[in-house]
C-alpha cells in the first residue's frame, strides 16, 4: 500500500498539465539560431561583499546607475543590459554601440564611487526565455569572463581575437575622444569623456584617500587617466 500523500495534500502546487508533457522531451534550444554578439562582462569592484553586507546600499547604487544608463534607450543602441549580483553583462549584435555602453558604464559607475574591471568577448550566443526561466549558452560571454580574469587593475580589456576597425586607432583623434585606447599591451575601453576628465581623477583621488588598502588600483588608474588626458597617442606599434 502506497504511503505517499495524494497530490491535494502536497504543500506546493502541481501543474498535472506539465506533469503530462514530461513524456514529451523538452528541447528549448530547438530552432534556436545562435548569433554572433559581442558580450561585455563588468565587475562592479567591492559590490561582492557588499551584497553581502550593505545588501540595501547595493541596491539603491545599482538604481541609480540604471537611472542615469537608461537615457541610452533614447539612442536605440541596440545593446541590452543585464544585472546579475555584483556584475553587468552587455550584449550587443555590434561593437561599436557596446564600446560606446561599456565607456558610458564606466564614467557613471566612477560617479557612485565605483570602479570597473572587465571583458569584452565575441562568439556564438543563444538566449532562451520560457516564463520566469532563462538559459543563456555564450562563447562570447565565456570569453568576456576570460578576458575579466586575466586583468588585474580597473579597466576593461578587449579580447585579442576581436579585430578593431582602423578608425579606432586615428592617430589625429585624441584619445579622450575615443572608444579604444592601447595601453600596457592592452586594447582598453577608455574612462573618460570629454565632460570627464580631470573631474574623473578628482573623483579617484578622493577614493584613494578614504581606501588606501586599494591604493595600487588607483594608482595605476590615476596614470592611465593622466596618459589620456595629456593626449598620449594610446595605439597599437604598427
Amino acid at each position: 500500500m502506497s504511503t505517499e500523500p495524494p497530490l491535494s495534500e502536497l504543500p506546493f502546487n502541481v501543474n498535472l498539465e506539465l506533469i503530462d508533457g514530461l513524456q514529451t522531451p523538452y528541447m528549448p534550444f530547438e530552432g534556436k539560431e545562435a548569433k554572433e554578439q559581442y558580450v561585455a562582462f563588468l565587475d562592479i569592484l567591492g559590490f561582492g561583499n557588499a551584497v553581502l553586507t550593505q545588501f540595501d546600499e547595493t541596491m539603491r547604487i545599482y538604481e541609480s546607475l540604471l537611472d542615469k544608463l537608461r537615457i541610452l534607450k533614447c539612442f536605440e543602441m541596440g545593446v541590452s543590459i543585464n544585472i546579475v549580483s555584483d556584475s553587468i553583462v552587455l550584449i550587443s549584435g555590434a561593437f561599436d554601440p557596446l564600446l560606446s555602453m561599456c565607456k558610458i558604464t564606466q564614467v557613471v559607475a566612477l560617479f557612485e564611487h565605483c570602479l570597473v574591471r572587465g571583458g569584452i568577448g565575441y562568439g556564438r550566443h543563444v538566449d532562451v526565455r520560457d516564463g520566469d526561466n532563462r538559459y543563456v549558452v555564450s562563447q562570447a560571454l565565456v570569453n568576456a569572463v576570460l578576458v575579466e580574469k586575466t586583468i588585474r587593475w580597473p579597466c576593461v580589456a578587449i579580447d585579442r581575437a576581436i579585430e578593431i576597425a582602423p578608425k579606432h586607432w586615428c592617430p589625429r583623434t585624441e584619445p579622450i575622444r575615443r572608444s579604444v585606447v592601447h595601453y600596457q599591451g592592452l586594447n582598453l575601453v577608455c574612462p573618460l569623456n570629454l565632460f570627464w576628465g580631470s573631474t574623473a581623477i578628482n573623483r579617484v583621488e578622493r577614493m584613494k584617500e578614504r581606501f588606501p588598502e586599494h591604493s595600487d588600483k588607483f594608482d595605476w588608474l590615476l596614470v592611465f587617466a593622466e596618459q589620456i588626458l595629456m593626449g598620449a597617442e594610446l595605439i597599437p606599434d604598427t
